[in-house]
């Protein structure tokens, strides 16, 4: 797939997909990682202990991780090859034009300085160079009648699941072993979006077939000390458009709370590319930048409030129209008489 489309996909310090050690998130920079936070959308994985790491499995071409510390507090190792750390204003890492694959990076503390991670940004392999990607969002909860239904493109099972409604539509679980799936084709990437809280834990996902660097099950981690809406709880590329997957993910500990909001499918279009989205959102403030889909859907947004202004002016052009011509006639009434 050297010649895939590359398309960005941001990660707060929150997501599952980073994996912290020795502690996700303690009261003690210096045991682990703390977080750290002024609003649930401004947060700071923050460590000071010298050995602590964090480390991301993807399939893609680059990567750029956002922070701060001083140089030569850390390392990165991506695929075993090590560099010392040389941060660069916001940026404590980057890299990109990799070989199209899977990759795995690493970051660990050389000293007490202290660092802080704030969030990620991946390129993934997603269709062909010359395509466009666009996003079939499939949401878990649909509202009908005031009342939440779960959508039947989500398959349970293993537990009980609940729709909800109220703060933000998902679909949750509290069960050991409860169970969503979903199958689909015609699709390149997915990101699957959810939340994470102090009342969240493991779970894991599978893939069949599997698909990127999703080559077995991999187990993740929901555990946060503040709610963080709209977290990339998974993400993958690099999948086959023709072939048919199903995604099985499963609530791994007792009276602690699993919640999916959506499936976001990452479809191609051929053809039509800019061919100028290979870095597109992989370098701006906080890795979150607009990435195709969004721009597409803003494009056809804006063209249909276009067309509704352009009918609107035509209705009011005749309606202006047609009172001139009744006053027109009332007055030529009057002068008859």
């Amino acid at each position: 797939m050297s010649n895939s489309n590359v398309y960005a996909i941001a990660l707060k310090d929150t997501s599952p997909m980073l994996a912290y050690s020795p502690y996700r998130d303690i009261n003690s920079r210096t045991s682990g990682w703390m977080l750290v936070s002024q609003n649930p959308d401004t947060t700071a994985h923050w460590s000071t202990m010298s050995g602590a790491s964090f480390s991301l499995d993807f399939y893609g071409s680059g990567i750029v991780i956002y922070g701060s510390a001083n140089a030569g507090a850390f390392s990165t190792s991506l695929d075993s090859k090590v560099t010392p750390g040389a941060p660069s204003d916001s940026i404590l890492y980057e890299t990109q034009g990799l070989d199209v694959g899977k990759h795995t990076l690493t970051l660990s503390l050389s000293n007490s300085d202290g660092l802080n991670i704030t969030s990620v940004s991946v390129a993934s392999a997603v269709g062909k160079s010359e395509s466009t990607v666009v996003q079939v969002i499939r949401d878990t909860v649909h509202a009908i009648n005031g009342a939440p239904v779960a959508d039947s493109f989500f398959q349970t099972s293993g537990g009980t699941w609940i729709p909800h409604l109220d703060s933000y539509y998902r679909l949750d679980t509290t069960s050991v072993g409860g169970t969503l799936s979903f199958s689909f084709s015609h699709t390149s990437g997915i990101i699957l979006y959810g939340s994470t809280n102090y009342d969240h834990s493991l779970f894991s996902v599978t893939m069949n077939p599997t698909a990127g660097a999703t080559t077995s099950q991999r187990t993740f981690n929901a555990t946060n000390s503040l709610l963080s809406y709209d977290s990339v709880l998974f993400f993958e590329s690099g999948m086959v458009s023709s072939t048919t997957y199903t995604v099985r993910l499963e609530n791994l500990a007792s009276e602690t709370y699993f919640e999916l909001y959506s499936a976001h499918l990452l479809q191609t279009v051929e053809g039509s590319s800019d061919n100028g989205n290979s870095t597109l959102g992989l370098r701006g403030p906080n890795s979150h930048g607009l990435g195709t889909a969004p721009i597409v859907g803003i494009a056809v947004r804006c063209a249909v409030l276009l067309a509704l202004l352009a009918i609107i002016a035509v209705l009011f052009w005749k309606r202006q129209q047609t009172q001139t011509t009744v006053c027109r006639s009332i007055v030529a009434s009057k002068s008859t008489a």
